[in-house]
């Protein structure tokens, strides 16, 4: 495929009536990029096995200044029975976003991500999903507690699903995820003068189902709690992750309604 579209990257998906959850991962939002602009190419090598390889523009980037060009290489594979499923791919090159330049540079730097996924169908109504995501960057930076620069960043992440078909129009799931940015590279960016190069582990619990009360109609309600283990002191006042930075976790309840027509 050539032109703008939904990253081959990662287990949820940009488009939302692909993904079980109303929420979305730490991981699928900010340790990879959600949308590429380039050419994919796609290769059926045996049945199951499939090879992805393609050259795309920045991350989430239709169009930059600099268009540094990336390299995505994997594969895909599912076994015959259907009970599993692999998916792993790498992406590589420079991006100049600012979470991602080094001080003073322009150019950008150069940035590797990887990501992989294993899908298990453990009974007829229980399925698991694995993923690992990491990502890295040369970028030289300034880290404002040391009062000193090093060079290369990096994050990465695990995330936990489990799925239970209850009946043909109800099924229950879960997800448990560890986002680690401790240089503050990718959810904040780096770009706040305060949290700059400040970075944390985030944690989410997200428990919630999928009713199909009708052919065209999908109901996703959830409950998710958010934790963040960033505590920031500045001139006496302690800054967290959350509620305008006063709280180091959050609840929320969501519902959303999918519609096909």
């Amino acid at each position: 495929k050539i032109g703008h579209f939904h990253s081959v990257m990662g287990f949820e998906s940009n488009q939302a009536n692909q993904n079980f959850f109303y929420s979305r991962s730490y991981t699928s939002v900010y340790g990879m990029p959600t949308s590429m602009t380039g050419v994919m190419t796609d290769w059926r090598i045996t049945d199951g096995l499939s090879v992805i390889a393609g050259a795309v523009n920045e991350w989430n980037a239709f169009d930059t200044p600099e268009d540094h060009f990336s390299f995505v290489v994997g594969a895909t594979y599912e076994n015959p029975c259907g009970n599993f499923a692999l998916s792993a791919l790498v992406m590589s090159g420079k991006q100049s976003a600012a979470a991602f330049q080094a001080n003073g540079h322009d150019e950008g730097a150069d940035t590797t991500v990887v990501d992989v996924f294993a899908k298990f169908k453990l009974t007829e109504r229980l399925a698991y999903v694995a993923e690992f995501n990491y990502g890295t960057n040369d970028a030289e930076v300034y880290d404002i507690l040391a009062d000193s620069t090093f060079k290369g960043r990096n994050w990465y992440g695990f995330s936990n699903y489990l799925f239970y078909c209850m009946s043909d129009t109800l099924t229950l799931g879960a997800r448990f995820e560890w986002f680690c940015d401790k240089e503050n590279t990718a959810v904040t960016g780096g770009q706040n003068t305060t949290f700059a190069n400040v970075g944390a582990n985030y944690f989410s619990w997200t428990v919630g189902a999928n009713w199909d009360p009708c052919p065209w109609l999908t109901v996703r309600p959830e409950m998710r709690w958010d934790y963040c283990d960033l505590e920031l002191d500045v001139d006496g006042e302690t800054f967290y992750a959350y509620d305008r930075n006063s709280a180091n976790y959050e609840f929320t309840v969501s519902c959303d309604a999918i519609v096909r027509f």
